[in-house]
């Protein structure tokens, strides 16, 4: 029993989180739905009656082919249009659930379903502690294979039970406001036949919105297992008097609504400005690395008259007025007292300042460290430091771009003679490994080499380099 709900709990996730993740494209017979109608719905209940081997009926005349002591009938909401009588089903051996926040009655009364919402006392007792209308219920009797390991079920405006007999409740409801009265929540009662029925106070722990909240989950494939023992397979759920049969959650495409203005704004301030401060330093390190600017500006302005070159302008200018202002706001001292101690804001902030010139600082000591091997090795190990770089290098008469690599030399010795770092950029940094790259293949074939009578002393001690960073 406990490998086939955890089998069936996995399958449950799995199915659930395909619908998030899987390409729309790959599904048949897509079914459309918004965002409300999803919440809902029942795609993840049916989901586990299905892994647990039973199969929903699209109609009440294919169901009722079926003896009692075989089928299942999940009747959700209202629960006074049924297509057969509960308490007859029940006492043929039939499996029930009824799930329901609206008045009705089971079995002469002896369960009635008083209507909700009901709102609890304590704001321990609901959801996320300001929900007064969703009471959080706690099973009592946790040794029951309904709620065993069920720690909390997390209702939406549910009604309450109440019971003539003591026997089968498995739940109560935390204490209410404006009465003094015990509802009872979760009900199961087993008879003759091995029939068997289950009474809950609230349809929408099973919907597919509070399936994920608590152990929602894990209570409705514990509920509908109990239910299936005996070898039940053929099931009806049956929702405000109409026969439901929902489809597998991968065959749903939810139409979720894009987040409003207020919303995105609501986040944006919520966001802690260490968090804002890294992802702004982030954005700025790729558009610098990458020269994202320049190459865009390059390529519209080529295409575009005056006119749009002017809008466009205006429009970037916008756009740089509009971050600095949310930058400013971002780190505006109210909001960083809230969350950060000033000495370590200030170190950060630091390190913003600091984290381009740190980037380019390292990618000069990486060209530092391309050349200085060349220059190692060309020189059969006699000169370790670029202080004068290119001299003593000589490339042959023969190699057809002689000149070019003649000027690629000097210009790569030039910028790291030059004290400061700001020319090295990503796009040069490859460039020098490239160009490195075809060095040491004019070397290995005796086409580039080097002349110690014509390389000069060394000018300039801070360039040169530790034998360990070769």
């Amino acid at each position: 029993m406990s490998r086939i709900r955890a089998t069936s709990l996995l399958w449950l996730i799995i199915g659930l989180s395909w619908l998030l993740v899987a390409p729309h494209g790959e599904l048949d017979a897509q079914q459309t739905v918004d965002d409300a109608s999803w919440r809902r719905g029942y795609n993840g209940l049916a989901l586990i009656c299905r892994s647990l081997g039973m199969e929903v009926q699209t109609s009440e005349r294919t169901w009722r082919q079926g003896s009692a002591s075989e089928s299942v009938l999940v009747a959700l909401g209202d629960i006074r249009n049924l297509p057969v009588d509960p308490e007859t089903f029940v006492t043929r051996g039939g499996a029930l659930l009824l799930a329901s926040d609206r008045t009705g009655n089971f079995d002469g009364g002896a369960i009635r379903f008083a209507a909700g919402p009901r709102r609890v006392v304590r704001d321990s007792d609901c959801f996320a502690g300001r929900y007064m209308e969703c009471p959080i219920v706690r099973p009592r009797r946790s040794n029951h294979p309904v709620v065993q390991g069920v720690q909390q079920i997390v209702t939406n405006r549910s009604g309450g039970l109440r019971v003539r007999s003591q026997s089968g409740q498995l739940a109560s409801m935390p204490p209410l406001q404006g009465t003094s009265e015990r509802y009872e929540f979760l009900v199961a009662r087993e008879g003759r036949r091995n029939s068997r029925m289950l009474a809950c106070a609230d349809q929408s722990v099973f919907s597919n919105q509070m399936l994920i909240h608590g152990d929602n989950a894990r209570f409705a494939l514990q509920a509908m297992a109990w239910l299936a023992e005996g070898g039940r397979t053929n099931l009806l759920i049956v929702v405000d008097g109409r026969v439901k049969a929902p489809a597998d959650p991968r065959g749903v495409d939810v139409q979720l609504p894009p987040p409003s203005r207020a919303e995105v704004l609501e986040a944006l301030k919520n966001l802690p400005p260490d968090k804002l401060l890294e992802f702004g330093n982030t954005v700025a390190a790729v558009v610098e690395e990458e020269n994202l600017v320049n190459e865009f500006l390059a390529t519209i302005v080529e295409e575009l008259d005056d006119r749009v070159v002017m809008r466009t302008l205006i429009f970037l200018a916008t756009i740089i007025l509009g971050l600095w202002l949310f930058l400013k706001y971002a780190g505006s001292e109210s909001m960083l007292q809230e969350v950060a101690d000033p000495w370590v804001r200030a170190d950060r902030l630091k390190e913003a300042v600091s984290a381009k010139s740190r980037f380019a600082d390292d990618r000069k000591l990486a060209a530092l460290q391309l050349v200085q091997k060349f220059y190692f090795v060309a020189s059969d190990g006699t000169r370790r430091d670029v202080r004068n770089f290119p001299d003593g290098i000589t490339v042959d008469a023969a190699v057809a771009d002689r000149v070019s690599i003649l000027r690629d030399l000097k210009k790569a010795g030039r910028h790291l003679r030059n004290p400061g770092s700001g020319w090295w950029t990503t796009e040069r940094l490859r460039w020098l490994q490239s160009s490195v790259e075809q060095w040491n293949h004019l070397h290995d074939n005796h086409l580039l080499v080097y002349d110690a009578n014509n390389a000069s002393a060394s000018s300039n001690p801070s360039l040169a380099a530790s034998p360990q960073s070769i």
